[in-house]
């Protein structure tokens, strides 16, 4: 049992956007297996796009900080806010349907208001000029933790009324 078989697939791509133009992240849903739901792309800021054109950046970055994440999240049955070994957030809401897993939503991109992006580290894995990361660093948005809990309380509530039969 995945996301769709509760909603169609341009329902998940409106969350997904939702979660863009509230919240300035990277949204995204996926399936037990780990899955994207989704095709769709909307990008918190220039660096993240940057990090991902690299296989180690894709693998080594975004991958290992979603699968450690998202591993938490369907372990505890529970939201998790952490971040990736870039720097920034990563919001993980498990999506379930009684005892069922559904899924995951997703959220990153933008900075915690102590966090601090790790150009050298970013660096190193992509193989991207540092002078390039620090420049793209500049534009990530940061994020208030006011904001990161709305963010979670907004995944968690529209999720679990696409699953329960309500649009978004």
């Amino acid at each position: 049992m995945g996301p769709l078989d509760f909603a169609p697939t341009a329902l998940w791509v409106r969350f997904e956007k939702n979660i863009h133009e509230l919240f300035k992240l990277n949204a995204a849903i996926f399936d037990p297996a780990g899955e994207r739901v989704t095709k769709s792309l909307n990008w918190a800021n220039p660096l993240c796009p940057a990090v991902k054109s690299t296989k180690k950046g894709q693998v080594l970055i975004c991958g290992a900080a979603h699968q450690r994440v998202a591993t938490e999240a369907v372990k505890n049955r529970a939201p998790v806010i952490s971040a990736c070994d870039a720097g920034m957030l990563k919001i993980v809401t498990p999506i379930y349907s009684g005892p069922s897993l559904v899924g995951v939503a997703s959220g990153c991109g933008s900075l915690s208001e102590r966090g601090e992006i790790d150009c050298e580290l970013v660096s190193m894995l992509t193989e991207l000029p540092q002078e390039e990361i620090i420049r793209l660093s500049r534009q990530v948005p940061l994020m208030s933790s006011e904001a990161v809990g709305a963010a979670v309380a907004f995944m968690m509530g529209q999720t679990a009324a696409m699953v329960h039969g309500s649009s978004v």
